[in-house]
């Protein structure tokens, strides 16, 4: 399976980003341009790879576009864009949600909100390439 499309909103030093991947792709920027964030965006998503386990965040991880505090964003969201070849034992079995990986169609969106007493809770979903969720696939369990 291959990472094809990140869509980052409001995670640490992010507000915005939507790239699209090659299958090499090399991050340069200034120092504070956001790379550490982009690849810690992606590795909370992807260290949390277990059946059942969702990725953990912390009020550090939500965007702050000052030195306020109380402007610190309330929700982040990462989405994933997968393509895979017919032959990836990676596939999902979920009829829709397979056609969708092999077309490059389908993303896996974490999104966390928080309140300024509870930890962040998480929720993940598959979506398809407009950002609408697909029915009947849960989650990670579908990999």
């Amino acid at each position: 399976m291959q990472l094809d499309r990140v869509e980052v909103l409001d995670f640490r030093g992010i507000d915005r980003l939507a790239i699209d991947l090659d299958p090499l792709t090399t991050i340069i920027g200034e120092p504070d341009g956001g790379k550490s964030s982009l690849l810690r965006a992606i590795g909370r998503v992807l260290d949390a790879h277990e059946p059942g386990k969702q990725p953990r965040y912390e009020v550090a991880d939500f965007h702050r576009p000052g030195d306020d505090e109380a402007s610190r964003a309330t929700s982040l969201s990462v989405t994933l864009g997968l393509r895979a070849d017919a032959d990836d034992p990676l596939l999902p079995d979920h009829e829709r949600l397979r056609d969708l990986v092999l077309k490059g169609r389908a993303g896996l969106r974490i999104t966390a909100h928080r309140t300024t007493d509870a930890e962040p809770t998480t929720e993940t979903e598959w979506v398809d390439h407009a950002g609408e969720p697909i029915k009947g696939v849960d989650g990670f369990n579908m990999l």
